[in-house]
Parts: structure tokens; sequence; C-alpha cells
């Protein structure tokens, strides 16, 4: 197949202790993307992806403009390196631009990474500015700025089970 299309969804439900949420369905928010991907050839990879975040409550006070639906974009890859090990990058534009006050406004999402795989577990080792592990906040609460060094180090590790 010369291109892969899937769709990615998530339902997330804020666990904080919190007087603001006056409903469990105002706790909701949702993510939904849909992702083109491609092998370019032997050594690279790559895909492109359209967002579309929505948060049933939205916080707008003190001056934050924050909206329900968020849109945004992302560019991601991986670059055979040596048969077992390959550089992986992410890029994540949110198009719609919250602005949280005193100048702090989303940012882009990157990330960068050294992926090892063996014959059963692969390892990622990685820096990114995005904290949130889910990906609705990280499209649209994410304030840090990979270039000015606000960037997180992470690491995951994948199990293949051949039975």
């Amino acid at each position: 197949m010369p291109v892969t299309l899937s769709y990615f969804g998530n339902v997330a439900a804020a666990t904080i202790k919190s007087d603001n949420y006056s409903s469990f369905s105002n706790r909701l928010s949702y993510f939904n993307q849909l992702t083109i991907a491609r092998k370019i050839n032997k050594t690279l990879s790559l895909q492109l992806s359209g967002t579309l975040s929505y948060f049933n409550l939205i916080d707008t006070l003190g001056g934050k403009d924050v909206k329900h639906i968020n849109y945004g974009i992302g560019l991601g890859g991986r670059i055979n390196v040596s048969p077992s090990g390959s550089v992986i990058f992410e890029f994540n534009q949110p198009l719609t631009i919250s602005d949280y006050g005193n100048d702090n406004k989303t940012k882009p999402g990157v990330g960068i990474g050294y992926e090892i795989a063996t014959r059963g577990h692969v390892f990622q080792l990685f820096v990114t500015n995005a904290i949130n592990l889910v990906d609705q906040y990280n499209m649209v609460e994410n304030t840090n700025d990979f270039f000015n060094g606000e960037i997180f180090i992470g690491f995951n590790i994948s199990r293949s089970w051949n039975f």
C-alpha cells in the first residue's frame, strides 16, 4: 500500500479535585486525529496528521483566551540509521492558539529521540517539550518552548509478544 490512513481518538476525564466541575460531563475532553503515513524508502518514513480537540469546560478567568474547539496539524517521522536503530521526531503545530495571560501562549510540540529495536523489545529515549500524557492537553495547553530549553526527557519500552 503506498499510504496508510488511520484514525486515533480518545476521551479523557480530568480527575483533579476541584470545585469548578459541577457535573461529570464538565470533566470530559476529546481528541481526534486523522493520520496519513508513508514509508518513503528503506530509510525514511513520514506521517502527516490533522487534529481536533474539544473540552467541555474551559478556563476563561483572569483574562485567559481558551476555546472549546481546537485544531492542529502534525508531522512525524522515522529515519533508520542502522539495522536496529532509528531517529524519531515529531512536530505538532496548534492552529488554535490559546492565551493564558502574561504573554503565555500555546507553543508547538517538538520531540526528537532515538529508538532501538531488539527481537522482542523496542526502547525509545527522547526529549520533548510536551509534559502531558493526554494528547488534547499537549496540543492546547503546552506553553513550553523547546528551543528555549524547556524540555523533558522520556523513555518508553514496548514488548512484542509472539504467540
